[in-house]
């Protein structure tokens, strides 16, 4: 269910300033680390080794190239706080995933994902669960459980297909 993953430690704070340029964090980080310790953010000791989560899938269609993201934790409650500065997003991609069984079976996959109006294979799902900050496909097909439209929101110069 997707409340168990989403109350389970992720390290999406450290994925995301691991996407960020090396600069950015060498300048920006030590600014953030007080407030996100008194939260009790339970942060990683290292990044190094973390993949970074270099989009974001959202519901819907309302992003656009140029606009800006706060990465937030903690959104709509008294704690809510912007954990990173902010930056562009660098381009969008439309994303559906369906559990449509002729679908599925017509493409070998459980779900089918379509990014651009494309169905994309096992490794470019498996590229784009890693990528969004995922441990693995399962992981991914566990929190999008059920039909979505939506797009990808990109920070960094990675598309698909």
């Amino acid at each position: 269910m997707p409340s168990e993953i989403a109350n389970s430690p992720n390290q999406f704070v450290e994925k995301i300033w691991r996407s960020l340029p090396g600069d950015i964090v060498d300048k920006e980080f030590d600014k953030y680390l007080p407030k996100l310790q008194a939260l009790g953010c339970p942060l990683a000791n290292s990044f190094i080794d973390l993949k970074p989560k270099i989009h974001t899938i959202r519901k819907g269609h309302r992003f656009k190239e140029g606009d800006w993201i706060h990465p937030v934790i903690y959104n709509r409650t008294k704690n809510r706080f912007q954990f990173a500065p902010t930056f562009g997003c660098t381009g969008i991609q439309t994303i559906s995933i369906t559990y449509g069984k002729y679908l599925c079976d017509w493409y070998g996959s459980t779900p089918t994902i379509f990014i651009d109006g494309g169905a994309v294979d096992y490794r470019t799902i498996e590229r784009l669960a890693i990528a969004d900050g995922f441990p693995d496909i399962k992981s991914f097909i566990y929190w999008f459980d059920q039909d979505i439209e939506g797009q990808i929101i990109h920070w960094t110069n990675t598309r698909y297909q």
